[in-house]
């Protein structure tokens, strides 16, 4: 063909070229639209809580009570505790369910309105608030695990320890240094037997072995050297096989250290 009909049908791949690409971009855009519109924002992390394989999650409904009480992990000693948890509108507490256990520390989760944040400590505050500046009530507490104190008591150097008794008696002794040092350890079992071990940094390094009778009445002494270590504290563990067995001993200062007070 010739003239202005042919060279029009040259013309119409190109058109038809540039629709489909125009139609392609605008297929595009909507589908890149749509992509948008639904995914998350960067905010929706922080909706809810994190799920925790451990974890007690504790619902505020109409059956939530103050204090409830729920089995966490402590994770000083890798076992179940009870610990009573308290809401009250935007702020929670924990204490411990057991007389014997302090509670030192938590991780924990809250989510109120639409934010939710994670925190330490055995007690927290919601951090969401409204258009206000009002905040807002806690709507679930997720309890992950939580850390007690350990009970074994700790006495300063140059203190008389009394009797436990039978069973087994242990506590931690304040050096005022740590190792390289020596203390001298003296004790009085009576007349009946009992052993005493001091421990460094988990390593025996004294024991008296059963000590205590009619003859000698279990008095005795002996220079305990402490290797070196960053630890500044022995542990004595007293076992008194008997009922009504009586003993005490002194772990005194090493030289140069003034006891705590």
């Amino acid at each position: 063909m010739s003239g202005a009909w042919g060279e029009a049908i040259m013309h119409q791949p190109e058109h038809t070229t540039m629709r489909t690409g125009v139609g392609l971009l605008a297929a595009l855009a909507l589908v890149l639209a749509y992509v948008i519109s639904v995914a998350p924002s960067a905010d929706a992390a922080t909706q809810h809580c994190t799920d925790h394989t451990t974890a007690t999650k504790i619902e505020v409904d109409d059956d939530f009570v103050n204090p409830t009480t729920v089995s966490v992990t402590d994770t000083r000693t890798g076992d179940m505790m009870d610990v009573l948890v308290t809401i009250t509108g935007a702020s929670f507490s924990l204490e411990s369910g057991d007389p014997d256990l302090t509670l030192d520390d938590a991780t924990w989760c809250i989510k109120s309105a639409t934010k939710a944040h994670d925190g330490t400590g055995t007690s927290g505050v919601s951090g969401s608030t409204n258009k206000k500046g009002v905040t807002q009530d806690i709507s679930y507490l997720v309890l992950a695990s939580v850390t007690t104190v350990d009970p074994t008591p700790v006495a300063a150097c140059n203190t008389a320890t009394s009797s436990g008794g039978q069973g087994v008696t242990t506590t931690v002794h304040e050096l005022g240094t740590a190792g390289p040092t020596s203390f001298l350890f003296e004790w009085e079992t009576l007349n009946q037997p009992d052993q005493l071990e001091v421990f460094y940094e988990g390593v025996k390094i004294h024991d008296t072995g059963l000590v205590g009778d009619n003859i000698n009445d279990g008095t005795g002494s002996a220079t305990v050297t402490v290797p070196a270590g960053t630890s500044t504290q022995v542990t004595v563990t007293v076992t008194g096989l008997e009922a009504g067995t009586v003993w005490d001993y002194v772990v005194n200062c090493p030289a140069g250290t003034v006891p705590a007070p």
